[in-house]
């Protein structure tokens, strides 16, 4: 039996924890912090091991770009249905590989989501060009096919779009990619929170020309501490990417000579990944499909609870759409007014609970963007979201009596929101 379904679930929380708050004198309801993801656990450990014994065989120090980088870039790209992938040092510099490589004129306009990360953002604005923000679909962090025509409307002359999968829930790529392919804009998926999501059984992360993922340690698939990986279908492009990696070495040519950087194609950085970290990703992304099946599991759980109360919605998908939860992101419903939701927040933060009632990553809040690159331009449905809605932090390791302590957690704000 469900024990969310059972009148002996709510009794047993009641009488343990009880429904007043930390903000009314009551203890918090967790005193144990919650369990370590121990990415780099005894496997990683292993994977670390090998990577030494591997190249002490050799008798040669440990390389860039070689034995474990190009094991894991082939399994990286066989795992999203072949193509090229090319691992390197963060998400941040994936997004800006994948831009510079689209070889678009200076200061052009590119479409982003309104909820994503700074390190995309910045990776967009570094690169030379002006970001046009979408607004999301109604109730949600993500875009949908609306606002991203509304936006192209608006701005005819967009070259290229960075479409983020916010918190491991799918854009409806089918639609958004068929709107940007009519308008002739380049598209760019951000999937560094949804590593493994599927739309209709196609990978997300295959519908554009380039995909940009992170790899940091928080992330359902990662390469340890920080990194980034850049898929593609084309060679060409992979080359490309390749190259504006490692400083525009001319990698395509047969003529290229690593020795002579003369003959390199410009001014150029060094992004590369390392053996060490790729060697980890080829055992996280072994680890994946059972990351995310444990984790669409705990979000079951926590379903079957926020049906049965007034204020959280649980989040409902398309049929065809297969999320790979980077944190779980759940309405407060329309019922509860603005003050009620601000009480129900501030009890939240006072039970020092796994949620995060103030998701900060709405673009165009930001002072140091909003003040010098977007003229005042809002995204109303974002910025109402993320006033009316809370995210879940968990991870795989989590159990069910962890999403119990979770769960009252809510049930006791909402009470303190309602009654006070």
């Amino acid at each position: 039996m469900n024990p969310f379904t059972s009148n002996r679930f709510w009794q047993t929380k009641e009488k343990e924890h009880g429904l007043q708050t930390v903000l009314e004198g009551a203890d918090p309801i967790r005193t144990t912090p919650f369990p370590c993801r121990e990415v780099m656990g005894k496997q990683a450990l292993e994977c670390v091991q090998q990577v030494f014994e591997y190249y002490w065989e050799k008798q040669q120090d440990v390389p860039y770009q070689a034995h474990f980088e190009e094991k894991y870039c082939k399994e990286f790209a066989d795992y999203y249905g072949g193509g090229f992938a090319d691992a390197v040092n963060s998400g941040s510099v994936a997004v800006h590989l994948a831009v510079l490589a689209l070889e678009l004129p200076p200061a052009s306009e590119i479409l982003i989501s309104p909820v994503t990360d700074p390190g995309s953002v910045s990776a967009v604005l570094l690169a030379g060009h002006k970001i046009v923000v979408a607004d999301a679909a109604p109730g949600s962090f993500n875009v949908n096919e609306a606002a991203v025509r509304a936006a192209l409307q608006a701005h005819p002359s967009i070259k290229a779009a960075l479409i983020t999968h916010v918190g491991g829930v799918p854009v409806d790529m089918v639609a958004v990619s068929q709107v940007l392919e009519e308008h002739a804009v380049e598209l760019i998926e951000d999937c560094s929170q949804i590593h493994g999501g599927a739309l209709g059984g196609k990978r997300l992360g295959t519908f554009g020309r380039f995909a940009a993922f992170s790899t940091m340690f928080t992330k359902n698939h990662t390469t340890g501490s920080t990194g980034g990986v850049v898929l593609c279908a084309d060679e060409k492009d992979y080359w490309m990417i390749r190259g504006l990696a490692d400083r525009q070495k001319p990698f395509a040519s047969s003529a290229f000579n690593p020795k002579d950087p003369g003959t390199f194609l410009g001014p150029g950085l060094n992004y590369n990944a390392n053996e060490i970290g790729c060697a980890l990703g080829s055992q996280s992304l072994h680890c994946l499909p059972e990351v995310i099946t444990k984790r669409q599991q705990l979000v079951n759980t926590l379903d079957s609870l926020l049906e049965q109360t007034t204020a959280y919605c649980p989040l409902r998908l398309s049929p065809s759409a297969q999320a790979s939860y980077f944190f779980y992101n759940v309405a407060i419903s329309e019922q509860l007014t603005d003050q009620q939701v601000m009480r129900l927040k501030q009890a939240l933060a006072a039970e020092g609970t796994s949620v995060n009632a103030d998701y900060r990553y709405v673009v165009c809040e930001w002072d140091w963007c909003k003040e010098k690159y977007l003229n005042g331009v809002q995204t109303p449905n974002a910025t109402r979201h993320r006033q009316r809605s809370i995210n879940i932090l968990f991870h795989e390791k989590y159990s069910t009596a962890d999403m119990e302590d979770i769960v009252w957690a809510l049930v006791r704000a909402e009470h303190y929101a309602l009654h006070n």
